[in-house]
């Protein structure tokens, strides 16, 4: 994204990992540029998940957490990894990490598609400026509770469950 209102396709490609500790109000992005990509030069979404697995890894051996389960929403990813702690979430499970990024990248991929229809757009809310400040971020480390996209993520499982935000676990 070129801002939290504009987009463009970038000229190389950019593979993103997102570790959520939910419990520790922790989160974590990077941007990867390299080793994404397969044998044949496709982008390889295996790949990108083996290295979330042992950045989740590390980070919770950093944090000096006891015990952690590191959840793969790629079933090959979860066979092949050497990380003990890392099991398959089962289709159907709600991944919080993978709908936080699916979320930042929806805003770009919306901005791009939407350009040649929109003439002026709005000022961004603060949860179009987080997905962007998110979606542009190298590598950064954050609190989740002080995340406007997240807490919107947080509100909407909170009604779909039929629950107040003041009684959603984290």
């Amino acid at each position: 994204m070129q801002s939290p209102t504009a987009s463009a396709l970038q000229p190389s490609l950019v593979g993103r990992i997102v570790i959520l500790i939910p419990g520790h109000d922790y989160g974590y992005i990077e941007q990867l540029r390299e080793g994404i990509l397969n044998k044949k030069g496709h982008p390889s979404s295996d790949l990108l998940e083996k290295v979330a697995v042992e950045r989740a890894k590390g980070i919770c051996v950093e944090k000096k957490l006891s015990s952690f389960v590191i959840l793969i929403d790629s079933l090959s990813s979860a066979s092949a990894t050497l990380v003990p702690e890392a099991r398959w979430l089962e289709p159907g499970r709600l991944q919080l990490a993978s709908l936080l990024l699916q979320r930042i990248v929806d805003r770009a991929r919306y901005l791009r598609r939407s350009s040649r229809k929109v003439i002026s757009r709005s000022q961004p809310n603060e949860v179009q400026k987080d997905a962007f400040r998110l979606f542009n971020a190298e590598r950064l480390e954050f609190e989740l509770s002080k995340s406007p996209l997240w807490n919107k993520i947080q509100a909407e499982i909170a009604m779909a469950k039929g629950i107040g935000q003041e009684h959603l676990e984290t």
